[in-house]
C-alpha cells in the first residue's frame, strides 16, 4: 500500500486531499473487495491486580532488578498500575513498600499475636510501624487505631482498653 501511495504521488495523480496516503489506498481497495485487512492477534487485556503485582515486584527485587526494570516486567506481564498507564519507578517503590504481608489483615494477625503476648496497644503500634505496616490512611498507629485493628479481626472483643495501654500512650 505504501508503494502504491508513493507511486501515485510521484506520478502526480490527483488525490482528494492533495496527496495519497496509505490508509486512503487501503480504504479504496477494501471497498472494491480487493483488500482484506489483516486481523491482529488476540490481545490479552491488561489488568490491575495488586497482589500479583506485589508478588512479582518482590520476586524481581530479590533477584536484584532495578525499579525501572521491575516496572517493565510488570507491564510485560500485563499488570497495570491502579489508574492504568505504565509503571514508573516511584510507583514500583510504593508497590514494594506496601508489598508482602503488609496489608491490614496481616497487620491485624500480628497485632493479635502481640496482644496475646501481653504487649500494650502503644507497643503494638510501635512494632507495626517498625515492621512497615501502615494504617489504612497511611498515618501513625495510635492505641485507638490498634484497638480498631484488633476489633476488626475479633468482632466480639469489646473489652475496654487496659490501664497500662493508656499510661503508655505518652511514651
Amino acid at each position: 500500500m505504501r508503494v502504491i501511495a508513493r507511486l501515485l504521488n510521484e506520478e502526480g495523480t490527483p488525490a482528494r486531499r492533495g496527496r495519497w496516503f496509505v490508509n486512503r489506498i487501503c480504504l479504496i481497495l477494501k471497498r472494491a473487495g480487493l483488500h482484506k485487512p489483516r486481523k491482529n492477534a488476540p490481545r490479552v487485556p491488561k489488568r490491575f491486580d495488586l497482589e500479583a503485582a506485589q508478588a512479582l515486584a518482590r520476586q524481581l527485587r530479590e533477584e536484584g532488578h532495578s525499579l525501572s526494570q521491575i516496572g517493565a516486567k510488570l507491564t510485560k506481564a500485563k499488570l497495570t498500575p491502579q489508574r492504568g498507564g505504565k509503571w514508573h519507578p516511584a510507583q514500583v517503590s510504593l508497590l514494594l513498600k506496601g508489598s508482602g504481608a503488609k496489608d491490614w489483615t496481616a497487620a491485624a494477625r500480628r497485632a493479635v499475636e502481640w496482644r496475646a503476648e501481653g504487649m500494650t496497644l502503644h507497643e503494638i503500634g510501635v512494632r507495626l510501624t517498625m515492621d512497615g505496616y501502615q494504617t489504612k490512611e497511611g498515618g501513625i498507629w495510635f492505641p485507638a487505631t490498634v484497638s480498631t485493628l484488633l476489633q476488626s479481626i475479633e468482632p466480639n472483643s469489646d473489652a475496654p482498653v487496659a490501664e497500662d495501654d493508656s499510661a503508655s500512650m505518652g511514651g
